[in-house]
């Protein structure tokens, strides 16, 4: 598929608090978030009344992400040149707006724990000064789920700090050449579990989240509870408190997965934990306190060159196995 100068995809976007701190700027070149507001959110709101119901399924829009894809696929190009890669002949001119869309409201919630949500993209032309319809694309909507409401209250949007997180994580979500890794999984069972309908479901894959940033095929609830003390505390008494952190939450999901999390007699509340044939729960508190550990996790990985450098090498797993185990044991035991 070829794109014009012209064209652009538009996707109405929810993102709470919708309220933002510091300068609008583009997030990638050719993908600018903006508010939902001026000519181009009549624009969409006119379409809306043309199209099924679930076109607009995102109804608590805040922002419009606007995706020039002539830009964008040029900055790939460009990006993927920089990393000393050669772009794949007859790479896919195609952008997927969903990708996209995930990249940056992912890049939102590390940055501020924003609740989010994406649905429908708009297919856009220039004319003038403004734009024109001329397709819609029915995608599946994807938010951020109301058990995790409260645990992803947050401030204002910081748009600087958002935009750098975007950028670091390009390489996970881009068009024509991506990379796949232990980060790229975390990613996948971040988004997955914030979305997911059950609770359960969502704790479950945040644990999984952690087991793939830092475990190997051989650690268990203490050895991830002693790498994620080595990567988030900062002096022996913070490394302490994020290792029993780590093995509270750990045994949480012990329960859930060894059948002794069923549901006992008498009054249960938000914060009773419980899996029946009917329903789940997962402690309020025990939740928001797994989403903290994660978006931190990610973040601090995002910024560890020595940790990158390690599992976004091309080799047999393995080998990386046993490198992330010597890091962690060399951070542990040289930790001061």
């Amino acid at each position: 598929m070829k794109y014009h100068p012209d064209e652009a995809i538009g996707l109405p976007v929810s993102i709470r608090p919708s309220q933002t701190k510091g300068v609008w700027r583009d997030f990638l070149p050719g993908v600018r978030l903006q508010p939902y507001a001026g000519p181009l959110r009549d624009l969409m709101e006119r379409m809306d009344t043309k199209l099924p119901p679930q076109a607009h399924s995102v109804v608590d829009r805040s922002h419009i992400l606007l995706i020039r894809p002539t830009r964008y696929l040029a900055g790939v190009r460009k990006r993927i040149q920089a990393e000393g890669a050669v772009v794949p002949k007859g790479a896919s001119k195609w952008v997927d707006p969903s990708s996209v869309a995930r990249q940056c409201l992912v890049a939102a919630i590390l940055a501020t724990r924003s609740r989010c949500a994406f649905a429908s993209s708009y297919s856009l032309k220039r004319r003038g000064r403004g734009w024109d319809p001329t397709a819609w694309s029915n995608q599946r909507l994807e938010e951020t789920s109301p058990h995790v409401f409260e645990a992803l209250r947050s401030e204002p949007l910081d748009l600087v700090h958002a935009k750098r997180l975007a950028v670091k994580l390009d390489r996970y979500y881009r068009a024509i050449s991506w990379w796949s890794d232990r980060v790229g999984m975390a990613l996948g069972y971040l988004w997955e579990g914030l979305c997911a309908p059950y609770p359960a479901q969502t704790y479950i894959s945040l644990i999984a989240l952690v087991d793939s940033l830092v475990g190997t095929r051989h650690s268990g609830g203490h050895a991830l509870a002693e790498r994620v003390a080595t990567m988030l505390g900062t002096d022996p008494e913070s490394r302490k408190a994020e290792y029993d952190e780590m093995r509270s939450l750990y045994g949480v999901r012990n329960s859930l997965v060894h059948g002794s999390a069923h549901p006992r007699k008498g009054r249960h509340t938000v914060q009773s934990l419980y899996m029946g044939a009917t329903r789940s729960n997962v402690p309020y508190d025990d939740l928001s306190r797994l989403i903290s550990l994660c978006v931190r996790l990610i973040r601090r990985n995002l910024e560890d060159k020595e940790y990158l450098l390690l599992v976004q090498t091309k080799g047999k797993e393995d080998k990386i196995d046993k490198q992330l185990d010597t890091l962690f044991l060399d951070r542990l035991l040289g930790a001061s």
